[in-house]
């Protein structure tokens, strides 16, 4: 059925493309096929970095405007947003309509990205993750320069992806954003692996817009006390449970040094990082510290100024951790689907957990052991974030002008 719907889908695309194809490159725009859904401040912080280092302006290809958070006002003159319901997610009655909609998108292309991210092996949906890999192969084989950007692949990927991601090799640019993905990659097939580092590193700080937040984080430096944030993945709570041994861990220290803010990352779900950051906090103050929770999910850049004025982040969700690593700040992460290992070991950084039974006890001595070497742990995320953000340039290659605020 898959294979059938793909002809279908392939021929429309072609024929949309050939109806209108134009041969002035130069006034092209760079296409741009956005992760699943607002409310990741994961998928909004790729998706910005991509549009504020391209050096044109981008369409935006989403499900459903709820799908894209707003983006920064500097960036929104560079993006424009289209929404194609059935590209990714359509049925095979769909797939005619789909695909010339998305011919006729391409044709006036300069170049094709996906947001690659942790969607593409499958995992979250197997479909879907097969259709993104479709549509950068489709585009790549009419000559519009195509790539899935930085995304990691899981150790066991199921069976349509992985076909489609060994077919779409062929023609596309697929970009491993840490090698242990790109060597998994290349087991499986890949013919045209690059390694390269989450865009995500490419995101600039912004001032932080919350009153109550700033008055609080003053307040914490008023009183002598260092911070360090915490964030919970609803995904990994019942298999973890971070809050319980986070507040067990973090309790531990002394009250008047160390201050604690509570990060959602992600505020999808119905349990969301919003409700266990309160929980967190609930049980830290109880225990007599000084702690506060966001009650929304900050964007990218805020949650970058967050991590920046942290002494350390200890997060659930890797993304969170990325934004921390590239303020320059630690982050111990609890791992998951196999996609923080490639990092820290890019990074050279080993404050890491997997998540399971076994984390409870590992957190334990790990999160008191990373507070106590914190300005150790500071000193190689200094050396090693140059050659980091280098590589997630890699993403962009004939893509991006280089004379900006990047290396």
């Amino acid at each position: 059925m898959f294979d059938r719907e793909s002809s279908v889908f392939a021929r429309a695309v072609r024929d949309g493309f050939d109806s209108v194809r134009s041969q002035d490159a130069e006034n092209r725009e760079h296409v741009l096929l956005a992760g699943p859904g607002a409310g990741s401040v994961g998928d909004q912080a790729m998706l910005e970095a991509f549009v504020a280092n391209v050096d044109g302006p981008v369409t935006v290809i989403a499900r459903r405007p709820s799908d894209i958070a707003t983006l920064p006002t500097r960036l929104q003159a560079r993006a424009t947003l289209e929404y194609h319901p059935h590209l990714l997610y359509g049925l095979p009655h769909t797939a005619r309509s789909a695909g010339r909609a998305f011919g006729l998108l391409l044709a006036r292309a300069r170049s094709f990205s996906v947001v690659g991210a942790d969607v593409m092996d499958g995992k979250y949906w197997e479909s879907v993750s097969a259709r993104r890999f479709r549509v950068a192969k489709i585009a790549a084989q009419l000559g519009v320069d195509s790539r899935v950007l930085g995304f990691s692949w899981n150790a066991h990927p199921l069976p349509l992806p992985r076909r489609a991601m060994v077919d779409a090799s062929t023609s596309a640019q697929l970009f491993s954003r840490d090698p242990v993905s790109a060597q998994r990659l290349r087991r499986d097939g890949a013919t045209n692996v690059e390694e390269v580092a989450d865009l995500a590193f490419l995101t600039e700080a912004v001032p932080l817009a919350d009153e109550k937040l700033i008055a609080w984080i003053s307040a914490q430096r008023e009183a002598g006390r260092r911070l360090v944030s915490v964030n919970c993945n609803a995904i990994l709570e019942e298999s973890t449970r971070q809050v319980d041994v986070y507040a067990d861990a973090l309790s531990k220290e002394d009250p008047a040094s160390i201050a604690y803010l509570a990060v959602p990352h992600d505020s999808r779900g119905a349990t969301s990082d919003v409700d266990l950051s309160a929980h967190l906090v609930s049980q830290l103050t109880e225990r007599g510290h000084s702690a506060f929770a966001l009650d929304s999910v900050a964007s990218p850049g805020e949650v970058m100024t967050i991590a920046a004025h942290s002494e350390l982040v200890i997060s659930g969700r890797m993304h969170f951790s990325i934004l921390a690593l590239a303020s320059g700040t630690p982050a111990v992460t609890i791992g998951y689907q196999g996609k923080v290992a490639g990092l820290y070991e890019a990074m050279g950084l080993d404050c890491w957990v997997e998540a399971g039974p076994s984390a409870r006890a590992e957190l334990l001595e790990l999160i008191p052991a990373s507070l106590e070497r914190h300005a150790e742990l500071r000193e190689a995320v200094r050396r090693a974030l140059p050659a980091q953000k280098e590589r997630a340039f890699k993403n962009l290659d004939g893509l991006a002008a280089r004379g900006g605020s990047h290396p």
